[in-house]
């Protein structure tokens, strides 16, 4: 078969100074869009799971190796903070990591080597090469863009997905991604060092994007995809059959990470997928084995009650793992705004903690006529074996203002690790539909915390 390369190169917008003070609106942008801007997202370029000699078995197999600059992260510090603190360094080069990570699934991971061998020319040196360079390198000689990814890709007869699925599509060959330091130096002094770190990682995450095959969902308004017209619930990806349930959609959601023009301040500090982001990954790199993510990346505006509680339990040899979370007399609820669980509505219990609240732990709750049974005022949930996602019981029950209540169980090995002690405030509890934007939340402030350690958390407010 023919084969064709392709070469592009992407940036992440300059933000006027006026921008981060004002909060000034910039493009919108919608759902995901694939690097080349192609309809046809089975041929659409992104990193593949074979090992192909026609791109010196550069891919996805042992994960996908990063080069980060000698210095990178000393010459990033320097540049904001005027010296290079080994405590400033190190956080820099977490900050760093943390962006990669946040791309990160069962099947596909990267290998990040700091000081590393970093080379550029896309394809030379490791499979993404990142730098940190002056404006006035070549690379940002159109516009003072804060980054910019130069990628290449071949069209391959045989390229594989990480489904397994093997047929013609193009390859991603290499990436290098470059840091504009003066922007960075520039805009700094109006962030606090909270912010400068988040505000790098999610300025990474982005290229990295590109660097994956994800473009600027603004730029391609009639390549958009979705599973549906909503831009803002998830986007639940079938791994057997990714483009299976994909339509070009026009409909926005301003938050997403690949926006090259970040709507705001706050959207420039979220260092979190949003569910078009997941999409995005998803469809270009399915993960059989995993469970789909379905909570928000902030906590969601929700309906509130007056009296919650919450317990977590991390016990070493996980037999006594365990959440519960009530939320009783709650704002007005209708058995319509359950779904239907019976038979397709998607839940995820999601916690979240900290005044930049980031998920910390995600239940998910699948639709299934067995487990789940319909009451009269409600749905209840029940598997006492806790599988395959951690959720033993779950009781929704409607009710008029003051009345309804959520009861949430999980237990044994699924619950997730290594949360406690919590140790910041507020701790947010949520259900979340993955369909739509109705959702049940619990907010625990620091005087409604009774314990916080280790092996367990209680919180409780009334």
């Amino acid at each position: 078969m023919k084969r064709r390369a392709g070469s592009r190169a992407w940036a992440y917008g300059a933000l006027a100074a006026t921008a981060l003070l004002n909060a000034l609106a910039f493009a919108p942008a919608a759902a995901f869009v694939n690097i080349d801007f192609s309809t046809d997202m089975a041929a659409a370029p992104r990193w593949s799971a074979g090992n192909h000699p026609e791109v010196n078995g550069k891919g996805l197999q042992g994960g996908i190796e990063v080069a980060v600059e000698p210095d990178f992260a000393e010459v990033l510090t320097m540049a904001v903070t005027g010296g290079a603190l080994p405590e400033d360094v190190a956080a820099v080069e977490a900050a760093t990591l943390a962006a990669f990570r946040a791309w990160e699934s069962s099947v596909l991971t990267f290998a990040v080597t700091f000081d590393g061998p970093a080379v550029r020319g896309e394809t030379l040196g490791a499979e993404i090469d990142l730098f940190a360079v002056p404006e006035s390198d070549p690379v940002f000689a159109s516009n003072p863009y804060f980054g910019v990814a130069h990628l290449q890709w071949v069209m391959l007869a045989n390229r594989q997905l990480t489904n397994g699925a093997v047929g013609a599509g193009n390859v991603i060959r290499g990436a290098d991604v470059y840091l504009n330091v003066d922007m960075l130096t520039l805009f700094a002094p109006l962030l606090t060092r909270e912010q400068q770190l988040a505000a790098l990682t999610r300025l990474i995450m982005h290229e990295v994007g590109h660097a994956l095959g994800l473009h600027h969902p603004h730029d391609g308004p009639s390549v958009n995809f979705d599973t549906d017209a909503d831009p803002y619930n998830a986007m639940l990806i079938d791994p057997a059959d990714p483009f299976a349930d994909l339509i070009l959609s026009p409909n926005i959601n301003q938050d997403v990470v690949m926006s090259r023009q970040p709507s705001d301040l706050d959207t420039l500090l979220f260092t979190a997928l949003t569910r078009d982001d997941r999409g995005g990954r998803d469809v270009l790199y399915p993960a059989p084995g995993d469970v789909p993510e379905i909570c928000t990346p902030m906590p969601a505006s929700c309906r509130t009650a007056l009296k919650s509680v919450l317990q977590l339990r991390d016990d070493p040899a996980e037999k006594k793992d365990r959440i519960v979370w009530k939320w009783l007399k709650g704002a007005a609820t209708d058995v319509a705004d359950f779904g239907d669980p019976t038979a397709a509505t998607h839940y995820a219990v999601c916690l979240y903690a900290g005044t930049t609240p980031a998920v910390l732990g995600e239940l998910t709750v699948f639709p299934d006529a067995a487990r789940w049974s319909s009451l009269t005022t409600g749905f209840r949930y029940k598997d006492d074996g806790a599988a395959p996602h951690g959720v033993k019981k779950v009781i929704l029950k409607a009710g008029p203002q003051d009345t309804a209540s959520l009861l949430v169980k999980g237990a044994h090995a699924n619950v997730p690790d290594g949360l406690l002690p919590l140790g910041r405030a507020p701790v947010v509890a949520q259900l979340q539909r993955a369909d739509i934007a109705t959702c049940w939340t619990s907010t625990f402030e620091t005087g409604s915390v009774l314990t916080d350690t280790a092996e367990q958390y209680k919180a409780r407010v009334r």
